[in-house]
């Protein structure tokens, strides 16, 4: 997209207004526009269309409280999202995270209410700290095997949740990281007995009350 496309697109007739009306500054001397099917388009100060590949971080709070965000397509070179990213962005309902993030900030997708779906890319080890907390119509997670911590409160409230599958490798599940998660009806882990998922730390990490007879909880070495 160019910078004239955009002018059209957003229908503002003022040039100067375009970048500071439509976009998000981001760092110094770029402006980021979000385009409705979720693609980033990254400009100069001069509305010079530039690569995405610059983007290689969302900083922390960055989306925090955009209302307007339903979807997006996060560069191939991005490698980190920062703390409360895209906290409270009430509209977003789904999202895919490269392989290429290695590291995403707590409460970074806390309190996305509308966030129904998450992809989590294959280059994330830690759900950090009420990373999904307080949302509460996700139904479909998709963790990949390199996860090693699920840190407290990472889905907490998650109240429509109703499978989850737990690789091998992850270590560490923090206190009350399915707190609140009413619908939960399995919890799926992979190459563990029954005794060993019971002797993880913080067992049984906040699972509902009524949820306490781990009926729910299956495994396959």
């Amino acid at each position: 997209m160019t910078y004239h496309e955009l002018k059209i697109a957003l229908d503002i007739n003022d040039p100067k207004a375009v970048l500071s009306k439509a976009c998000k500054r981001y760092h110094t001397n770029r402006w980021l526009y979000v385009a409705d099917d979720g693609n980033c388009h990254l400009f100069d100060k001069d509305g010079h269309e530039q690569s995405t590949d610059e983007m290689d971080v969302i900083p922390d709070s960055y989306f925090k409280l955009d209302s307007t965000l339903k979807t997006i397509i996060l560069p191939s070179k991005m490698h980190r999202i920062g703390v409360g990213a895209f906290s409270y962005c009430e509209s977003l309902q789904s999202i895919t995270i490269p392989n290429s993030v290695k590291s995403v900030g707590s409460y970074a997708f806390a309190n996305c209410c509308s966030l129904k779906k998450v992809v989590v890319g294959n280059g994330i080890t830690t759900l950090s700290w009420s990373m999904f907390e307080n949302c509460i119509n996700l139904k479909d997670i998709s963790l990949p095997d390199s996860i090693s911590t699920i840190a407290h409160w990472a889905f907490a409230n998650c109240g429509k949740i109703k499978s989850i599958s737990i690789g091998s490798n992850v270590e560490e599940i923090g206190v009350f990281a399915f707190s609140a998660c009413t619908g939960l009806k399995q919890i799926f882990f992979k190459g563990r007995t029954m005794e060993q998922v019971k002797d993880m730390k913080n067992y049984p990490w906040g699972i509902p009350w009524r949820l306490k007879d781990m009926s729910i909880i299956q495994v396959e070495l």
